[in-house]
């Protein structure tokens, strides 16, 4: 009973030893517009209809990680805009126009013990549609980045990304207008995995095992072996005799 007591203690003891150590791990992205939408080619007059500025934040997103469980922490997040775009010449064909969006990515994705991970998925999508929303040209950029088991990445920045879409060289939907779309998804993910430490004190002399339990005889042995010790007896008896 002792024995049992003591090794249940001993297991509470080994429970409470393991802990996070260390900070927990963190995933933290920005998505971030550089400037306006810019226009290139034989006919930049084609009007955005709207303010033309991308140059903000357009995605911040932080996972961070300080609960010690079987779940790791996501966050996400998504942002559009849209421009009406006006009085494009599609012909000659030369004569087709290209609009440009820029973007920078900042990425942090930090784990410090082994079993930690942290991740990011980004996607930016630039599109250009008709009149009555028929695609006509589309860009998009995707990043995806993950770290595990104590390494690291960043802070990094990549970028300038340059989305472009262009101007058709004919008629779209029966018209010579239609829309701009910018989309940004942002989705991070964060693991801290449980560590446990070491036994500070072990037991440098545990108990030995008990000794085993002995052995008791049957009923029916103990009888047979009186019936012999008697007969051997009485034989001893008949050659005195």
């Amino acid at each position: 009973m002792i024995r049992m007591a003591k090794l249940c203690l001993l297991s509470l003891l080994a429970v409470a030893l393991c802990a996070s150590v260390g900070q927990a791990s963190v995933s933290d992205v920005s998505v971030l517009g550089s400037g306006s939408l810019t226009t290139s080619g034989a006919n930049t007059s084609i009007r955005l209809l709207g303010d033309s500025n991308i140059g903000f934040a357009w995605t911040d997103v932080v996972a961070d990680d300080v609960v010690i469980d079987a779940d790791p922490t996501t966050a996400s997040a998504s942002m559009s805009k849209t421009w009406e775009l006006k009085d494009w010449m599609y012909s000659p064909a030369s004569w087709r126009t290209t609009v440009t969006a820029n973007f920078n990515i900042e990425e942090l994705l930090d784990t410090e013990n082994l079993g930690d991970m942290a991740s990011d998925d980004i996607s930016i999508t630039f599109e250009l549609f008709g009149q009555y929303g028929t695609l006509i040209d589309s860009d998009q950029y995707v990043l995806t980045n993950s770290v595990a088991d104590g390494t690291d990445l960043g802070p990094v920045t990549t970028g300038p990304i340059a989305l472009s879409v262009t101007t058709p060289g004919s008629p779209v939907d029966q018209a010579n207008h239609g829309t701009l779309k910018l989309t940004v998804n942002t989705t991070v993910s964060a693991f801290t995995a449980e560590v446990c430490q070491p036994d500070p004190d072990p037991d440098p002399d545990p108990d030995p095992d008990p000794d085993p339990t002995p052995t008791v005889p049957a009923p029916g042995a103990i009888a047979l072996a009186g019936l012999g010790m008697g007969l051997v007896n009485w034989l001893r008896t008949r050659r005195a005799l």
